[in-house]
């Protein structure tokens, strides 16, 4: 049987879609066929009832539906735990040419609150008359490198698309923009990094913004640590696009779904160690906001960061990484919300191909156990330097430093004024160590009765 439009938390499933025959008996046998194919062993129990609207059906000793999921989230569901089993409830209707099969599956534990909200979602659902329907064909999104088809693109009537395949970081992804006229429907991949260092002597950063492939550099630090500084860093973004302000009418972090979490999981990507001092954080959620001359936007927010921030009396430093994904409605005034639903449309009808999702993941993978390695060698380095540099300000301060004899690899540390130019002079008879001013009478005569000139290093060896 087709699939059809489906609604869905990774745990219940509210499955839309039109069988092809207008034979009512036909569509019944199918659907209590189909219950035996994806129950336990094969035996589903099936029983149904005839009213005057319609027949209803119901079904229990299903399996997990995964049937009905994207073949790129069926991919990482082996190593997830999946409820079940699960029961069925279909109602069917006879059409012209069809019948419509609204089908409601559900764990056998699923509790009193979730089926209530459940049941919220579908008595909500409407069918647009005719007059108001769209229709729409595909269009495709090529990846070059890969040489294959990464999406097939719902596109309404009217609305032309722009869309490809980018690589940001480690991150290989499609995006697109479906237009007409000034409304859009449009993804947006968002990264910043941002590091700053304070001192004594004065202070200094870096901060790079990258959307969709494209690179800026910023003329102020932009350091993001939560959803509501994302939102209003996006706001920001949104006024330098369109040469308009923004304002902000709602905004709403969300709670990412348990089951998503640990579908990230199972997924098993690597991650960038975390060094001292640093936090990371998710982000998801929404924002409507409000241009000055009346449009209107909705912004599906996702994403992910890194903030440190590692304080010194000598040399502070605050570092930023961010990665925001965001799906943009725009529409003219008093249209978001037919906008809004043509999005719903088009996600449900968008196809990513398996084949070139995992090609993607595997390109991750690969770069990022590259890149994980590279930020543990530029860690330990920074630790390193950080440490020879502490040293370095605490000897100069107090009038110390070190030296040390090339033929052994002997280290002393000595005392010598911070601005004295001189250096040292080791007796290998004795040990003793003298210091003497640099190319003067001493040091040719320390050289000439074969003392060893010492290596100095005020940070240490």
């Amino acid at each position: 049987m087709p699939h059809g439009f489906l609604i869905t938390d990774m745990k219940s499933f509210i499955l839309i879609r039109a069988v092809s025959t207008s034979d009512m008996n036909k569509a019944l046998g199918m659907l209590i066929s189909e219950g035996k194919a994806i129950s336990y062993g094969g035996y589903a129990g099936s029983a149904y009832k005839v009213y005057n609207s319609g027949v209803v059906v119901y079904t229990e000793g299903l399996y997990y539906p995964y049937y009905l999921l994207d073949p790129n989230i069926q991919m990482f569901l082996y190593n997830t735990r999946l409820p079940g089993p699960y029961k069925r409830v279909s109602f069917l209707v006879s059409g012209a040419n069809s019948v419509l099969d609204v089908s409601v599956f559900i764990p056998h534990n699923l509790s009193q609150i979730e089926k209530a909200a459940l049941f919220r979602v579908l008595s909500s659902i409407t069918f647009l008359p005719p007059e108001q329907r769209l229709a729409w064909n595909y269009g495709q999104i090529i990846d070059p490198e890969a040489g294959i088809q990464a999406a097939l693109i719902p596109i309404p009537a009217g609305f032309s698309v722009q869309g490809g395949v980018l690589d940001q970081g480690t991150k290989r992804m499609f995006t697109y923009n479906i237009a007409r006229g000034g409304e859009f429907i449009r993804v947006d991949f968002v990264d910043v990094v941002t590091n700053m260092l304070q001192s004594n002597f004065g202070s200094n950063f870096f901060s790079v913004l990258t959307i969709n492939g494209q690179r800026y550099s910023l003329d102020t630090p932009v350091y993001l640590r939560n959803f509501k500084e994302v939102v209003d860093f996006l706001i920001y973004l949104w006024g330098y696009e369109t040469g308009e302000s923004w304002q902000m009418l709602e905004y709403r972090e969300i709670e990412d779904n348990p089951f998503f979490k640990e579908l990230g999981a199972s997924a098993g990507r690597p991650s960038i160690p975390l060094p001292p001092h640093a936090q990371n954080f998710s982000i998801k959620g929404y924002v409507i906001a409000k241009s000055s001359s009346g449009k209107e936007r909705m912004a599906f927010i996702s994403g992910a960061g890194v903030y440190s921030y590692r304080p010194d009396y000598l040399v502070a430093s605050a570092d930023c990484f961010v990665n925001i994904s965001a799906e943009v409605v725009q529409a003219e005034p008093g249209r978001l919300l037919a906008m809004l639903n043509l999005r719903k449309g088009i996600n449900a009808a968008l196809v990513i191909n398996p084949d070139w999702s995992l090609f993607a993941l595997e390109k991750f993978t690969r770069e990022n156990k590259y890149l994980n390695a590279f930020v543990r060698e530029m860690h330990r380095k920074s630790q390193e330097f950080n440490s020879w540099m502490s040293r370095a300000w605490t000897n100069l301060l107090s009038d110390q430093t070190y030296v040390r004899d090339p033929s052994t690899g002997e280290v002393f540390k000595v005392y010598k004024r911070s601005w004295e130019t001189g250096e040292f002079w080791k007796d290998p008879t004795t040990g003793e160590i003298l210091f003497a001013d640099r190319e003067g009478a001493l040091s040719d005569l320390l050289g000439r009765e074969g003392w060893k000139k010492l290596e100095e290093s005020v940070g240490g060896f």
